[in-house]
């Protein structure tokens, strides 16, 4: 049977489709021709999955050998769980274990199923942490939200109300760094912000441009530690952020920026700034160097020079990290 390069990945509300095509080398007797992306509820995608899983089984009626029987049993292990222990399959699925096996250390299982932070908050965890180190990442979360103010600053006024309505309504892209890198464009536009003008490139101004009034609180830092930040958007802007050198706390403030905007929708209130590389932290990661050091500006400093040396300067004019401007160089085909 011929399959497509195809990926499917959980999008906090959707499951995104992302499928490639075959290069013109291979040797298989068919070749898939195009690549494509689509966005589709999660909901459905499960009832999809679903019927297939039904059709499988059906064709394997009267069969019996241990491969269809333990389809049979893993199926109907799968559909229990989900009336009884949803939550816990789909956080040690969120971690890469497989809640069916015995080799799931059951410590792990003890620890998520007690666990009573909110769902996307977890989300954000599982995507970045691993099973050894669960315990004491969990224990980063609680010191970061420890941080958060008893009572933060309102920030809903309805400009900025309409304005966020406005960025929530740009498609996405399936490639996170565009997607950031359109969003950030977007935002500028809409704040007719110059890319030119160092004041307009200002992570602080542009968030009480943008929504409002926000509060920052500091954790000392840890070497090795996955979380960078929590955020928080519930009629409130806050962030709690590991304690950096003052570019890396702007590059996390533009981060926050990204989710208080396009991350929460429908569902405000606590998420992560992690490490990890899943689309909605590289999304972040991508507006944040795009808000701070635009490619259109950095092209005209440029002078045809590509190396280190460039990319040092650029970052001491634009106050982030050399990688930030090397990203960008790269990404934008500016090198």
């Amino acid at each position: 049977m011929a399959y497509p390069d195809l990926s499917m990945y959980r999008e906090d509300d959707a499951v995104g489709l992302r499928w490639v095509a075959d290069p013109e080398a291979v040797t298989t007797p068919g070749r898939f021709l195009d690549s494509g992306f689509q966005r589709i509820d999660v909901k459905y995608a499960e009832a999809v999955l679903a019927q297939l899983v039904e059709a499988v089984i059906e064709r394997l009626h009267g069969i019996d050998d241990s491969e269809s029987n333990q389809l049979r049993a893993d199926w109907h292990a799968i559909q229990h769980s989900l009336i009884d222990e949803p939550k816990l399959c789909a956080r040690l699925g969120e971690l890469g274990l497989d809640p069916y096996s015995e080799e799931t250390d059951e410590s792990v299982e003890e620890a998520l199923e007690a666990e009573a932070l909110p769902e996307l908050l977890i989300g954000d965890l599982l995507a970045a942490t691993t099973p050894p180190r669960l315990n004491e990442d969990l224990a980063d979360v609680r010191l970061f939200l420890d941080q958060l103010p008893a009572s933060s600053l309102q920030s809903s006024s309805s400009q900025a109300q309409q304005r966020r309505a406005m960025m929530l309504a740009i498609s996405p892209h399936h490639l996170p760094y565009r997607a950031g890198y359109a969003r950030a464009e977007a935002l500028r536009d809409s704040l007719r912000l110059s890319s030119f003008a160092p004041g307009d490139r200002d992570p602080a101004s542009i968030v009480r441009s943008a929504l409002g009034a926000f509060d920052v609180s500091l954790v000392p830092s840890k070497v090795g530690r996955c979380v960078d930040a929590v955020v928080e958007r519930n009629g409130v802007l806050a962030l709690a952020a590991e304690q950096r050198a003052p570019r890396s706390t702007r590059f996390l403030l533009a981060r926050a920026l990204h989710h208080w905007m396009f991350v929460d929708g429908a569902a405000p209130g606590l998420r992560l700034l992690t490490r990890a590389n899943d689309w909605q932290q590289a999304a972040s990661r991508a507006f944040a160097a795009e808000l701070l050091a635009p490619a259109a500006a950095l092209a005209t400093r440029l002078e045809g020079r590509t190396d280190w040396d460039v990319a040092e300067e650029l970052a001491e004019e634009f106050n982030v990290h050399p990688m930030v401007i090397a990203h960008q160089l790269e990404n934008h085909g500016l090198g």
